[in-house]
Protein backbone atom coordinates (compact mmCIF):
# COMPACT_ATOMS: atom_id res chain seq x y z
CA UNK A 1 0.00 0.00 0.00
CA UNK A 2 1.31 3.43 -0.93
CA UNK A 3 2.05 5.85 1.87
CA UNK A 4 1.08 9.55 1.71
CA UNK A 5 4.75 10.35 1.07
CA UNK A 6 4.81 7.96 -1.93
CA UNK A 7 1.66 9.58 -3.34
CA UNK A 8 3.14 13.09 -2.95
CA UNK A 9 6.34 11.91 -4.64
CA UNK A 10 4.40 10.49 -7.61
CA UNK A 11 2.29 13.64 -7.89
CA UNK A 12 5.38 15.86 -7.77
CA UNK A 13 6.90 13.97 -10.70
CA UNK A 14 3.62 13.77 -12.64
CA UNK A 15 3.08 17.54 -12.29
CA UNK A 16 6.53 19.10 -11.85
CA UNK A 17 6.39 22.32 -9.90
CA UNK A 18 8.65 24.98 -8.50
CA UNK A 19 8.44 26.12 -4.87
CA UNK A 20 8.96 29.81 -4.22
CA UNK A 21 9.72 31.37 -0.84
CA UNK A 22 8.29 34.86 -0.48
CA UNK A 23 8.03 37.18 2.53
CA UNK A 24 4.38 36.06 2.83
CA UNK A 25 5.15 32.31 2.74
CA UNK A 26 5.77 29.53 0.25
CA UNK A 27 3.93 29.07 -3.03
CA UNK A 28 4.05 26.39 -5.70
CA UNK A 29 3.86 27.18 -9.43
CA UNK A 30 3.80 24.66 -12.27
CA UNK A 31 7.14 24.29 -14.05
CA UNK A 32 5.32 24.72 -17.37
CA UNK A 33 4.65 28.36 -16.38
CA UNK A 34 8.26 29.19 -15.44
CA UNK A 35 10.08 31.06 -18.19
CA UNK A 36 13.25 32.09 -16.41
CA UNK A 37 14.67 32.90 -12.96
CA UNK A 38 16.68 36.12 -12.82
CA UNK A 39 18.55 37.95 -10.06
CA UNK A 40 16.52 40.78 -8.54
CA UNK A 41 17.35 44.12 -10.11
CA UNK A 42 16.14 47.72 -10.10
CA UNK A 43 12.72 48.14 -11.66
CA UNK A 44 11.22 51.03 -13.58
CA UNK A 45 8.46 52.40 -11.30
CA UNK A 46 4.89 52.78 -12.50
CA UNK A 47 3.29 55.46 -10.28
CA UNK A 48 -0.32 54.85 -11.39
CA UNK A 49 -0.14 51.04 -11.51
CA UNK A 50 -2.13 48.84 -9.10
CA UNK A 51 -0.48 48.33 -5.69
CA UNK A 52 0.57 44.77 -6.55
CA UNK A 53 2.79 45.97 -9.42
CA UNK A 54 6.28 46.82 -8.17
CA UNK A 55 7.51 48.07 -11.54
CA UNK A 56 8.68 47.02 -14.99
CA UNK A 57 11.64 44.80 -15.80
CA UNK A 58 13.24 45.07 -19.24
CA UNK A 59 13.55 41.54 -20.61
CA UNK A 60 14.28 40.49 -24.20
CA UNK A 61 12.96 43.69 -25.72
CA UNK A 62 9.76 43.88 -23.70
CA UNK A 63 8.68 45.47 -20.43
CA UNK A 64 7.54 42.78 -17.99
CA UNK A 65 5.41 43.82 -15.00
CA UNK A 66 6.93 42.53 -11.76
CA UNK A 67 4.44 41.80 -9.03
CA UNK A 68 4.55 41.73 -5.28
CA UNK A 69 4.09 38.19 -3.94
CA UNK A 70 0.50 37.35 -2.99
CA UNK A 71 -0.65 37.10 0.58
CA UNK A 72 0.92 40.18 2.08
CA UNK A 73 0.71 43.95 1.82
CA UNK A 74 2.47 45.25 -1.28
CA UNK A 75 5.76 47.02 -0.72
CA UNK A 76 6.22 50.46 -2.22
CA UNK A 77 8.62 50.31 -5.17
CA UNK A 78 11.31 52.31 -3.33
CA UNK A 79 11.30 49.94 -0.33
CA UNK A 80 13.60 47.06 -1.16
CA UNK A 81 11.50 43.92 -0.71
CA UNK A 82 13.21 40.91 0.81
CA UNK A 83 13.73 39.48 -2.65
CA UNK A 84 16.82 38.12 -4.30
CA UNK A 85 15.23 36.77 -7.48
CA UNK A 86 12.54 37.48 -10.04
CA UNK A 87 10.72 34.45 -11.43
CA UNK A 88 9.26 35.10 -14.87
CA UNK A 89 5.98 33.27 -15.41
CA UNK A 90 4.09 32.74 -18.66
CA UNK A 91 0.33 33.32 -18.61
CA UNK A 92 -1.04 31.27 -21.51
CA UNK A 93 -4.62 32.60 -21.40
CA UNK A 94 -3.36 36.17 -21.65
CA UNK A 95 -0.37 35.46 -23.90
CA UNK A 96 1.87 37.48 -21.59
CA UNK A 97 4.72 37.17 -19.11
CA UNK A 98 4.83 38.56 -15.56
CA UNK A 99 7.54 38.55 -12.93
CA UNK A 100 7.22 37.58 -9.29
CA UNK A 101 9.66 38.86 -6.65
CA UNK A 102 10.80 35.98 -4.44
CA UNK A 103 13.27 35.56 -1.60
CA UNK A 104 14.47 32.26 -3.04
CA UNK A 105 13.56 29.31 -5.20
CA UNK A 106 13.41 26.25 -2.95
CA UNK A 107 15.09 22.96 -3.79
CA UNK A 108 12.28 20.94 -2.21
CA UNK A 109 8.57 21.62 -2.31
CA UNK A 110 6.97 21.84 1.14
CA UNK A 111 4.04 19.43 1.38
CA UNK A 112 1.68 22.12 2.65
CA UNK A 113 2.65 24.88 0.17
CA UNK A 114 -0.43 26.15 -1.69
CA UNK A 115 -0.50 26.22 -5.49
CA UNK A 116 -0.53 29.73 -6.90
CA UNK A 117 -3.22 30.28 -9.56
CA UNK A 118 -1.12 32.64 -11.63
CA UNK A 119 -3.86 33.69 -14.06
CA UNK A 120 -6.41 34.58 -11.36
CA UNK A 121 -3.79 36.29 -9.21
CA UNK A 122 -2.60 38.55 -12.06
CA UNK A 123 -6.18 39.32 -13.06
CA UNK A 124 -6.93 40.45 -9.48
CA UNK A 125 -3.69 42.44 -9.33
CA UNK A 126 -4.56 44.25 -12.58
CA UNK A 127 -7.97 45.18 -11.19
CA UNK A 128 -6.28 46.55 -8.09
CA UNK A 129 -7.90 43.97 -5.80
Amino acid sequence: MATPRDRRHRLAHANPSLALHTPSGCWVVPMTAVVQVLPATALTPLPLAPAAVLGLLPWRGQAVPVLHPPGGPPSPPHAAPQATQVVLLHLPAQQSTVGLMVAEVLRHTPADAPRLDIEAWWQNARLGA
